[in-house]
């Protein structure tokens, strides 16, 4: 069986690792690539961070499901990313106003709660390099193939699927995974143009910046533990939301992380632009004029942690340096990184083919575009890519053959739908309600939004997790469901 996987982002490299580790044993004949547009990550002097951060995105927080669905591919993957991201302190969230009023603490995904798979705040770039480790044990010799770009995907019926490139080569296949994030070409194939990505109107900003460089008070409150701890910081102004947190141990510099801790930042505002894509200043200029439209934004925001001047401005005067000037600067100072935010409005109808022959299957951003708002974007394609793995491998045992069935194609698409479109359904819907409170408010709608959130911060840890089911379990979810049909 020869599958393709599209997209050599974090959604499909774990589609290749589940499929090799699940799927695999049962089918001994497996054949997995995967190609990806881009010509191959950048290099840059200031650290794979800043080089791998136009591709694969600046910070994150990668919720307990999510680094469950790691483990469940790779326990090393898991620790790799453990050791090396902000772990402990991270479930614990400070909300603020602009004014520097303090709206709430809660913990949300406590390591204690969820088997020791808790929240962790970490860059991007180190969990795709987990995945590429995991991706090297699993693949064989097998390489990524930069540089090959799908351009549509045609279904054939029992022959497979016709993929076709942008220099004009085609091969036909019998599965596409489809994980080439929101403005997915194989999506645009499945459903001719249906579902377009769009703009939601909101842009993203954001970097990282060497603790050492900080005020020594917003240094303090990043590094002390106990009742003062403040753990991840998440600001709501009238214009928009700032948010921080380290992204490496305290500890460091440690074993694994050499360089000291880390401080991540990420900033959120609306915009009219609706085509761009991300970017990183190049020159002084183009860094100075994002740095005046942030200081115009966030520059006068208040904090407790505020010296001779505002933690936010200490932040984006720091951050928003040109890619020229970061390769001058400590290892881990990135260039800021604008990220325009898009979104897919309209809900698919399904993550695989209308045909319902179960030969192509979407996961990731290209099934659901993931607003980050819900902190489950990585997690949830994480997730797609384990389940949809397991159900092929369960389907093909059941089954016995030496080669794959139409029968256990149509079965695991669409079981795949059951599992996943009702959980994913259900965080788009909180995703959406979160980016809404990050627009533009008056001064009602900042006096509603400020009360909703002291509100839930005096909710039960159990209640709020309860919304993303932070303790999801992908094989007990699918032993469950197989068990019942």
């Amino acid at each position: 069986m020869k599958v393709l996987i599209v997209g050599a982002g974090i959604g499909g490299l774990s589609a290749y690792i589940s499929l090799n580790k699940h799927l695999q044993p049962h089918l001994p004949s497996l054949s997995v690539r995967i190609v990806e547009a881009h010509e191959t990550l950048s290099d840059s002097k200031a650290g794979p961070l800043a080089s791998a951060s136009t591709i694969v995105g600046s910070g994150l927080g990668l919720a307990p499901n999510g680094l469950r669905a790691i483990h469940s591919l790779s326990p090393q993957a898991a620790k790799y990313i453990m050791d090396r991201g902000f772990l402990d302190g991270a479930s614990r969230m400070t909300f603020r106003n602009s004014s520097g009023q303090k709206l709430g603490v809660f913990s949300a995904g406590n390591k204690d709660r969820y088997g020791g798979f808790g929240m962790v705040m970490v860059s991007r770039a180190v969990v795709f390099e987990s995945l590429l480790q995991a991706f090297e044990q699993y693949g064989k010799g097998d390489k990524v193939e930069w540089g090959r770009k799908v351009v549509a995907v045609v279904e054939l019926g029992a022959e497979g699927v016709q993929v076709e490139y942008a220099d004009g080569a085609k091969e036909v296949v019998d599965l596409v995974v489809g994980a080439d994030g929101v403005r997915s070409r194989v999506r645009d194939s499945l459903f001719k143009g249906k579902y377009p990505a769009e703009s939601d109107g909101l842009m993203g900003a954001g970097g990282f910046i060497p603790v050492s460089l900080l005020p020594q008070t917003l240094k303090d409150s990043l590094l002390s533990e106990g009742k003062d701890e403040e753990g991840v910081v998440m600001t709501f102004g009238a214009k928009g939301f700032f948010g921080y947190s380290l992204c490496t141990p305290r500890s460091a510099p440690n074993e694994q992380v050499p360089h000291g801790p880390i401080l991540q930042w990420w900033a959120i505002y609306e915009t009219s632009q609706t085509s761009f894509t991300s970017s990183r200043p190049k020159t002084i200029t183009e860094a100075n004029d994002i740095k005046e439209k942030l200081l115009g934004l966030y520059g006068t925001w208040k904090s407790p942690a505020d010296e001779k001047e505002s933690v936010y401005r200490s932040i984006i005067e720091l951050g928003c340096v040109s890619e020229e000037v970061a390769d001058t600067l400590a290892y881990h100072h990135t260039p800021v990184l604008l990220l325009p935010r898009y979104v897919v409005p309209r809900r698919l109808e399904s993550y695989t083919t209308p045909s319902k022959s179960g030969r192509i299957i979407l996961l990731g951003d290209a099934a659901h575009a993931m607003p980050p708002d819900s902190g489950q974007g990585v997690s949830c394609a994480l997730e797609d890519a384990v389940v949809y793995a397991l159900l092929l491998a369960k389907y093909q045992a059941r089954e016995g053959q030496e080669t794959v069935s139409e029968n256990v194609l149509r079965k695991s698409a669409a079981a795949y739908n059951d599992l996943r479109m009702p959980r994913v359904g259900k965080i788009l819907d909180i995703a959406k309600y979160n980016g809404d409170s990050k627009k533009e408010k008056g001064v009602i709608g900042r006096w509603f939004r400020d009360l909703t959130m002291r509100v839930v911060c005096f909710m039960p840890e159990s209640f709020r997790d309860s919304a993303f089911d932070f303790g999801y379990e992908p094989e007990k979810v699918v032993e469950n469901y197989l068990s019942s049909n």
